[in-house]
């Protein structure tokens, strides 16, 4: 099951816009064959003073880490 991770500021989305990214994101698995309810959307608030990059505090930086771990079902002989 694929699984998106969102580290994000803290405030940085509504509600509305984490539900339109989930769904988002589950639309393009859907394309691919697999089912919606298979695409797992996790969104992290990160404090500022937790999110460095390169050392230095980031506090306006979104990560988005996918991990893929399903895939479309096989077709049968014949079925192109």
């Amino acid at each position: 099951m694929p699984l998106w991770n969102v580290y994000h500021p803290v405030g940085a989305y509504s509600s509305e816009e984490k539900r339109e990214f989930a769904g988002v994101a589950a639309s393009l698995y859907e394309a691919r064959g697999l089912p919606r309810f298979y695409v797992v959307t996790l969104f992290h608030e990160v404090e500022s003073d937790s999110f460095y990059v390169g050392g230095r505090p980031a506090g306006d930086v979104v990560r988005v880490a996918i991990d893929h771990i399903a895939r479309p079902p096989r077709r049968g002989p014949g079925e192109g």
